[in-house]
């Protein structure tokens, strides 16, 4: 677990919608995998031009969206076994969002992905309310999941090791959220040799478990310059 895939860890900045969370709030974290033979630069330009922006019409047509984080992997991620994009994105509720995806305009978004994921292997999980424990192919949300003056929002990928067990990959894990949350807002989705994490908050300068390189890449409204970037999505205003 304390090796981690290079330029993982990325500064984030997330936009939340004004209206108050109705209850409970609808979490999903999404992983995507590239259409194989699909190159990288159709993969970033498919990202910008469709996909980014459509994801953001969701503030404004009724799907219930209030936080958008989308991050891209680097060039590495495929042979890693990762998926490519990464998003995390809460609703207001469950029956907001399903009401939408029953919609044609819900169904038309939820098949623009397949113009650049692989269907069978690209899918979101339903974060659950973090509890304390972990299981394999969960994924978990605790506290609110907005920036947090003075503090650093990042997104970062961490491994199980190979001599690890599953319990001690995710005892280690717990530890991680831990050191790293202290209090404050995340998203993880763990998977059997890797975990997705997204810390709202962390103390700026503070030292995440595990070897970091940080990525500068702050990019605002409907573009992400290339891989290994993260997404301040500001949605426009009707």
């Amino acid at each position: 677990m304390r090796s981690l895939l290079a330029k993982s860890l990325l500064v984030l900045s997330v936009v939340a919608a004004t209206a108050a969370h109705a209850d409970p709030r609808h979490v999903r974290m999404w992983r995507g995998f590239k259409i194989a033979d699909m190159s990288e630069k159709s993969f970033i330009d498919g990202l910008n031009q469709k996909l980014f922006p459509a994801t953001g019409e969701l503030f404004q047509n009724g799907a219930g969206l209030e936080v958008y984080v989308p991050a891209t992997l680097n060039h590495g991620a495929t042979q890693a076994g990762l998926p490519e994009e990464v998003a995390l994105l809460s609703y207001q509720n469950e029956e907001t969002y399903k009401a939408f995806r029953a919609t044609p305009a819900g169904k038309h978004y939820g098949e623009l992905h397949w113009d650049l994921f692989v269907k069978d292997t690209s899918k979101s999980l339903v974060a659950e309310e973090y509890s304390g424990s972990l299981a394999v192919e969960h994924a978990y949300v605790s506290g609110a999941l907005t920036p947090v003056r003075g503090g650093e929002n990042v997104f970062m990928v961490q491994y199980k090791d190979i001599t690890e067990s599953e319990e001690q990959w995710l005892s280690h894990l717990n530890d991680s959220l831990a050191r790293n949350a202290n209090g404050n807002g995340f998203a993880v989705l763990v998977a059997h040799d890797y975990a997705l994490l997204y810390l709202f908050g962390r103390k700026a300068g503070g030292e995440p478990a595990g070897s970091l390189l940080q990525e500068s890449m702050i990019k605002i409204d409907r573009e992400v310059k290339g891989v290994g970037e993260s997404i301040y999505y500001q949605p426009r205003a009707k």
